[in-house]
């Protein structure tokens, strides 16, 4: 026992003594220098409190505005003048990186944390060409790709908001979006890969992790979680080390941030050897990680995974949060002035004469007052604001004029840099003009936001032309201002109180300057529809047909469609493809699409359907139609209308024709019938919903799909079982197609939620059917069947992966419902299911109870249960986050459990649900909500 007292004695003896001993003995003489605070010559953990409370980067500059060197730690300096850049960051510089790279490298540096003169030469050879300007802007349709998908986004805010009044409707997170952007856009230039983030609208990256297990990762989460731990001690740097083993073992902040940090690093790995398998499989892409793996002759460097993954780490970190930093402080500084927006605007106006979306980096990497507001932006707010740490060699250097022993971290914060008077007049104010004036080279020696010399950031070229790409395309395109909003904070931070200022948030709402609704193009359509599409069917069939139920009428009445399955395309072989299409197709895409492939993970009906759309006029004229006629529900009816009602026309003749022919494309008939019997649903909902199913049943009894269908057919079946399950349990009666006809599922072990969403959708077809149909068994056998059922139910629930079951998170319940955030949406859409078919189940039990009449307890224990249920199901369609897709699920269990609901606030907040899907997704709800409103309140009134 006095062993281990001695022992704490003498670490807190070394801990606490032994710096005040370098302090007063001052070897360096670094006693000279004024402090950053009061302990910052004894310890870094003023600077580190600093950090945390984020208040750093503002003390350090207030006190560089009386001196120009500080001193931030023991063993640290910090230098405020345009000398000191030169001479620790220039390319005469002695200077090495400092302790911090060496304690965040892993198993193998990188061209950002690699020390090593010598291999950082190496490392950057090597990528340096691509890095070029010249090279970029053979990526230039990488970067224009993820602009035109962000900017449809934006659009069709715009087209929500112009339907309804609700200002809330025209507010955008451009700080989500923009990362969600620059997340994609490095995916796809690092390793040509296609993350899906700006489709489902987060960050959200399905990977198979190390067991083979399918995992959900967060990407901004992840990476973020281990640099706010890391970031909180990265400072101390020689007790670095021993803080991280201690903290990762005590329970809070930082253990659980860096456990979460720890899935980026999964992610990485994952990407990595995904992407070198695909180069040993001899795809070639053109991508960054291609010139690692390979030099210019296209011999390959022999390079480990290891090392490959070190440098796509620096890819898909920097490269994504730094740009998202930076295009969020540059919207934020733009819309806080006016004069600058206005002025920008007409720059653009005038070089991008009749561009549409994605303005041309050609046409604008060389506009003045563009790159002179980004310049601006990273010189208020440069994403890295603190001073880039380097070490002055052993022998020492000598900086701003004074002479710095050996050893010793240096660097120059360029939020000072920044805001030197002498080289910036008026230094707080955003004035873009300062860089076209006379003398700007002066200033530009002190402007180092990408830091500078042999060690600056080598992916500048690219995140300007990201940034001016994007930049222009908004402020073109779109009408933006700030949101501005009173400080919500306990305290108002110092700039507030300093400087009079309210604090405004880095959103901003989006009002549509070109409509995407263009009039010109829509003109151009309505003559097209004057010339009568409808007399080519005509001349065809003897008659118009007037729903996809007519045209199996007369298919079934003049020829039997061959039954073999045929991969050929459907319609013409060769497609139109207008302006008005392509806007189609992105509707689709980006909205019905996704409630399409909910609960397929291999999203056939967004990838498979639109690639064969491209070689069938059926298909692409059956999305269009299905597009359109959601566009006229929540959108201009009156032009959208008529769009849908021609492409309609023209998909039923398509279809006459095809369903005629000996052998057809069996898979792309039923694709398009599902794509028409969808619009007919939104068209025309209501009792007559078994007409609209009419023909895709008929397809799939004709050619047994249940087991020859083909990958495409068995998702379209699917999708029209959800519909089939909606429609039945609105109307209490059995499905058209009877459950013990659907297609065998899996019984692997390891199964993804979409199959087990499928599974549990089957297990409630045959609970609806059991409920709803004739009770003509004895009650003993109808009881036997109804456990059988129930067993099912809760085998099933017992295979669903924990983790898939939804999180509830911590904010406080909102009138009893938590707020419950799933990994993917499938978990959420297999959940509403389950606990639908449990209610249905405990309804069973209450209507035909084995005994009767039951016992008090069972009789209460069954409505409790039910009440559970149905509270879940509200919880879980009420949570923020979900996607258009999973909101369009949650209707028809929503409706269902609100009957079991006592509470008129929850209810209210369901029938206001309800209404929002129908007036921003277009699926009728009003008709649910006038019976829920009518059951409820002759009962509370």
């Amino acid at each position: 026992m006095a062993f281990f007292l001695l022992l704490i004695a003498a670490l807190v003896a070394i801990i606490l003594l032994e710096p005040l001993a370098t302090y007063f003995i001052d070897k360096k003489n670094f006693r000279r220098f004024p402090n950053q605070n009061l302990i910052s010559g004894i310890t870094n953990l003023g600077y580190i409190l600093e950090r945390i409370g984020g208040v750093r980067s503002r003390r350090l500059h207030r006190v560089h505005e009386k001196h120009s060197i500080v001193r931030v730690g023991p063993n640290s300096l910090s230098f405020s003048s345009p000398q000191a850049i030169r001479d620790i960051y220039g390319h005469a510089t002695t200077c090495i990186k400092g302790d911090m790279y060496r304690l965040l490298v892993g198993d193998h540096f990188n061209v950002l944390n690699v020390v090593d003169k010598t291999e950082h030469a190496r490392k950057r050879r090597y990528m340096a060409n691509v890095f070029a300007t010249r090279n970029l802007d053979t990526w230039e349709y990488k970067v224009a790709d993820k602009i035109q998908r962000l900017v449809r986004h934006f659009d069709a805010v715009c087209a929500k908001s112009a339907a309804g009044n609700d200002r809330s409707d025209r507010v955008v997170d451009f700080r989500k979006w923009s990362n969600l952007f620059t997340i994609e856009a490095i995916a796809d230039i690092a390793i040509s890969r296609k993350l899906g983030c700006l489709e489902t609208g987060n960050d959200t990256v399905v990977i198979n992790n190390l067991e083979g297990h399918q995992k959900c990762i967060k990407y901004v989460d992840s990476l973020h979680s281990d640099r706010r731990a890391t970031s909180g001690i990265i400072w101390a740097n020689a007790w670095f080390s021993v803080w991280r083993h201690v903290l990762e073992y005590v329970p809070g902040f930082f253990r659980s941030n860096w456990r979460r940090g720890q899935d980026f690093d999964e992610l990485v790995m994952f990407l990595a050897e995904e992407r070198v398998q695909r180069y040993n499989d001899g795809e070639d892409l053109d991508d960054l990680v291609r010139s690692i793996l390979q030099d210019k002759e296209g011999m390959t460097r022999g390079l480990d995974i290891g090392e490959v993954k070190a440098e796509l780490n620096v890819f898909l970190d920097a490269g994504s949060d730094t740009t998202a930093i930076a295009l969020t402080h540059v919207m934020f500084h733009i819309l806080r002035n006016p004069a600058s927006l206005q002025r920008l605007r007409e720059e653009l106006d005038t070089a991008l004469v009749n561009i549409d979306i994605v303005a041309p980096h050609n046409l604008v990497k060389n506009l003045p007052y563009l790159r002179a507001c980004l310049d601006e932006s990273l010189r208020l707010s440069p994403p890295v604001a603190f001073g880039v740490n380097r070490k002055t060699p052993p022998d020492g250097a000598k900086i701003d004029n004074q002479w710095i022993p050996g050893g010793t971290t240096v660097g120059v914060p360029a939020y000072t840099a920044h805001r030197n008077p002498g080289l910036f007049p008026e230094p707080e104010n955003f004035r873009p003009e300062r860089w076209l004036e006379e003398g700007v080279k002066a200033a530009q020696t002190s402007f180092i936001p990408f830091s500078a010399g042999a060690r600056g950031c080598i992916g500048r070229n690219l995140t300007y032309m990201e940034q001016t790409m994007l930049i222009a395309s908004l402020i073109h395109r779109q009408n933006c201002r700030a949101r501005r909003i009173k400080c919500d904070e306990k305290k108002p931070c110092g700039n507030c109180t300093r400087r009079s200022l309210s604090c405004n948030q880095t959103e901003f709402i989006v009002h549509n300057k070109l409509s995407i609704l263009d009039t010109t193009d829509h003109e151009g359509a309505g003559k097209e529809m004057s010339g009568n599409t409808g007399q080519d069917i005509n001349a065809s069939t003897g008659h118009n047909p007037e729903s996809t139920y007519d045209v199996f009428q007369q298919a079934q009445s003049t020829s039997q469609h061959d039954s073999r399955a045929s991969t050929k395309s459907s319609g013409s072989a060769e497609v139109t493809v207008t302006k008005e299409i392509v806007r189609l197709l992105n509707i689709y895409q980006t909205g019905i699409g996704t409630w399409m492939d909910i609960l397929d993970h291999s999203c056939t009906y967004q990838r498979q359907v639109l690639r064969y759309a491209l070689s069938s006029s059926l298909l692409l004229h059956a999305i269009c139609a299905l597009s359109a006629k959601q566009m006229s529900l929540i959108g201009d009816s009156f032009l959208w209308e008529s769009v849908s009602t021609r492409y309609y026309g023209l998909s039923l003749g398509l279809l006459i024709e095809e369903l005629k022919k000996q052998q057809s494309s069996r898979e792309i008939v039923i694709a398009a019938t599902i794509l028409l019997c969808s619009y007919e649903l939104l068209a025309c909902p209501g009792a007559d919903y078994q007409k609209h199913l009419y023909g895709a049943r008929s397809l799939f009894h004709t050619h047994n799909i249940a087991s020859t269908g083909t990958k495409l057919e068995k998702a379209s079946f699917w999708i029209y079982a959800r519909q089939d399950v909606s429609m039945a349990l609105v109307h209490e009666c059995a499905t058209l197609v009877l459950p013990q006809e659907w297609p065998t599922l899996s019984e692997s072990e390891e199964l993804e939620e979409d199959v087990l969403g499928n599974q549990i959708l089957w297990i409630l077809a045959k609970l609806i059917q059991f409920k709803f149909s004739d009770k003509g068994n004895s009650l003993h056998d109808w009881h036997a069947d109804l456990q059988k059922l129930i067993s099912e139910i809760d085998l099933w629930w017992e295979r669903f992966p924990i983790p898939a079951r939804g999180v509830a998170t911590t904010e406080p319940p909102d009138n009893g419902l938590k707020k419950i955030w799933f990994c993917v949406p499938s978990a959420a859409t297999a959940c509403l299911y389950y606990h639908l078919a449990k209610i249905l189940s405990l309804e069973c039990l209450l209507e035909r109870p084995a005994v009767t009449p039951p016992s008090p307890e069972y009789h209460t224990t069954w409505l409790e249960e039910i009440g559970y249920h149905a509270i879940t199901i509200a919880s879980i369609s009420l949570s923020p986050g979900l996607p258009g897709g999973a909101l369009v699920v949650t209707v028809n269990p929503l409706f269902y459990a609100a009957k079991h609901i006592d509470s008129i606030a929850v209810k209210a907040n369901i029938w206001a649900f309800l209404e929002d899907i129908e007036r921003r997704l277009g699926f009728h709800t009003q008709n649910r909500v006038s019976r829920l409103q009518r059951e409820t309140i002759p009962n509370n009134g």
